[in-house]
């Protein structure tokens, strides 16, 4: 870290004027892996817009490399790389474990098990982040409020804010940004749930990011539960942009290759679809993410390779760039889970759709998941398309406003404010206000 980095880190942690948030979240934004793009704006998004309800907000995460840095969203916050230890051998045996098939899997599981106590693949953080987050509320004024927040996915910064708190007498938070116990079946994810349960029933509340699993929180962990979903940042609104008026331009990004995603059956619409407009116009389908490869696969596979507009994995503002030129966005969604809770029975929403919120283009959820991905396109204009026969007709549909007047498909940001980044933020000003027993104050912007 740089000289002048670390004395403007200091003074935020030696200021007494306003509350402190330290969060300790393994992947943010700017320092996240390329995988984790869209889960690590969570981290950084709040300490970008707390400050501007009271709280002052440092980020410990771990760097996409070696390198410690630090940037500062604002005067009152900053994100600090903390690089993890070397890997221990029973991590670099797991990890890889998991990239081997075969008869690999049944041990891979049961070491799984066994190293549930003590945390995820992530393990190898948590002792430096531990260390550094010590360094730094030395550093912090006796008398100045503080509470912690433990970031989920993955668990080393849950775990690390959680053994924090007990060794400084500090109030903390859990935030779930992803269902913890998501994958595991039978014993392991029994063992799982008991684990978390004695880490999180000793935070002051949780939080997550629907309905569902919120409740499932209050229920399993017996301590306040709250929803603060993920959202967009509405800086990223451009509110003159406007599709491209010479090409019909279908757009997705991000991870649209998971399991359980119906590819196959968006290129094929896409295919009927270009043999509707017969010409009338040029369609393209444009993609920026990480699995250009999958992509590429089920275009050739639905034979329309020859229209897709692969721009590859890019930051994510050259990415949000490139996809204000389209005219419709594809939201490919989660299939509906039988789960024995509550995790799974109202759907499974990524992240994504709150990028495309952003953008301000009809959204289309196919093929739906009965739940939230499909409350959420509604809220902006969009639609539900449970076959490619309807998505078909939807792209037909939007491609008939598009030929009147491309300006005719920018979506109203108003509808949506409520689902900004800021607004999550305040929510938690809020929740943090409580826990130290302070009154909401007015924003500072």
């Amino acid at each position: 870290m740089r000289g002048s980095d670390d004395e403007t880190l200091v003074s935020i942690l030696r200021s007494d004027e306003r509350p402190l948030a330290l969060i300790l979240a393994h992947q943010s934004h700017p320092f996240e892996r390329p995988a984790s793009r869209m889960g690590g704006q969570r981290a950084y998004q709040f300490a970008k817009w707390l400050p501007e309800f009271g709280w002052d907000a440092v980020v410990l995460c771990c760097p996409d490399g070696s390198n410690v840095d630090c940037t500062f969203p604002t005067d009152h916050s900053a994100v600090v790389g903390v690089p993890a230890a070397p890997a221990s051998l029973v991590s670099a045996t797991w990890t890889r474990m998991a990239a081997r098939s075969g008869w690999v899997k049944l041990p891979r599981a049961a070491l799984t098990a066994i190293l549930i106590p003590s945390g995820d693949w992530s393990r190898d953080w948590r002792t430096t982040v531990m260390a550094e987050a010590s360094r730094l509320l030395d550093e912090v004024p006796g008398h100045r409020p503080v509470v912690l927040v433990g970031e989920h996915s993955p668990d080393a910064g849950l775990r690390a804010a959680a053994a924090i708190a007990r060794t400084r007498d500090l109030p903390w938070i859990a935030d779930f940004r992803d269902p913890f116990d998501a994958g595991y079946r039978g014993l392991t994810r029994v063992l799982m749930r008991r684990s978390f349960r004695s880490v999180v029933s000793t935070a002051s509340a949780t939080v997550n990011v629907t309905e569902e699993w919120a409740e499932d929180d209050g229920a399993l962990f017996g301590v306040e539960s709250n929803l603060i979903r993920n959202g967009f940042d509405p800086d990223d609104i451009e509110p003159d942009s406007e599709p491209d008026g010479g090409r019909f331009l279908v757009g997705m990004f991000g991870n649209v290759a998971r399991s359980g995603f119906d590819l196959t059956g968006i290129f094929e619409a896409i295919g009927a679809f270009v043999g509707l407009v017969d010409g009338k116009s040029e369609v393209r389908v444009r993609y920026c993410g990480n699995v250009s490869h999958d992509v590429e696969r089920a275009a050739q596979g639905a034979g329309v390779e020859h229209l897709l507009d692969d721009r590859g994995s890019l930051p994510r503002t050259d990415a949000l760039r490139a996809m204000r030129d389209c005219s419709v966005l594809v939201y490919p969604t989660f299939p509906k889970v039988k789960d024995p809770g509550l995790r799974y029975q109202s759907g499974a929403p990524h992240g994504k759709i709150f990028d495309y919120m952003a953008l301000q283009r009809p959204i289309v959820a196919y093929p739906g998941d009965g739940g939230h991905a499909e409350d959420l396109a509604r809220q902006t204009s969009g639609a539900v398309a449970g076959t490619t026969a309807q998505l078909t007709d939807l792209f037909e549909s939007v491609h008939r406003r598009w030929m009147d007047d491309p300006r005719s498909l920018v979506v109203d940001a108003a509808g949506v404010a409520g689902l900004s980044r800021r607004t999550g933020a305040e929510a938690l000003s809020r929740i943090l206000n409580r826990i130290v027993g302070i009154p909401d104050g007015p924003t500072t912007r």
